[in-house]
């Protein structure tokens, strides 16, 4: 059987490992598949013959939104469960937890709070349609420069 990039299969022996997405069109004997269940693995085609799947039984939402880094990446795929487990490892209290906050929200609130304040989207629009292209532009490198910091206090100017 013919697999190519991007084919859906799964693994006949390994029924847990679930649903699995080819990585790359196969080189000689081998083939890099990430499975839902278990992360990404290289089979030898001489041992197993994955199963094409297609229609609804290959939709699922990890695999319908995978990035797939280019053959010779460093990057590896890991498992939904393994993810979380990572995850979780690093906040202990998921997203509600205080270093979740503090990591992951307030940089991004602050930012958000800024946009509001210096390219509001009637400021926004105006500013397009005045083709003020550079003065948007300006206004958005403020937004994303890490050295901003928003204070309901500070005007822009």
């Amino acid at each position: 059987m013919r697999y190519r990039k991007g084919d859906r299969v799964r693994n006949p022996a390994k029924e847990d490992w679930g649903l699995g997405e080819v990585l790359d069109d196969p080189t000689g004997n081998s083939i890099r598949i990430f499975f839902v269940g278990t992360g990404e693995k290289t089979l030898s085609l001489s041992h197993v013959q994955p199963v094409k799947v297609t229609g609804e039984e290959a939709e699922h939402p990890v695999l319908d939104n995978l990035w797939i880094a280019p053959p010779g990446s460093a990057i590896r795929y890991r498992s939904l469960p393994r993810s979380i487990e990572t995850f979780l490892e690093q906040f202990p209290e998921g997203f509600y937890g205080d270093k979740f906050q503090q990591h992951e929200r307030d940089y991004k609130l602050k930012a958000h709070f800024l946009s509001q304040q210096i390219l509001s989207k009637e400021e926004f629009l105006s500013l397009l349609e005045n083709n003020a292209y550079a003065e948007v532009t300006k206004r958005a490198l403020k937004i994303l420069n890490p050295r901003i910091w928003y204070s309901p206090t500070k005007k822009w100017r």
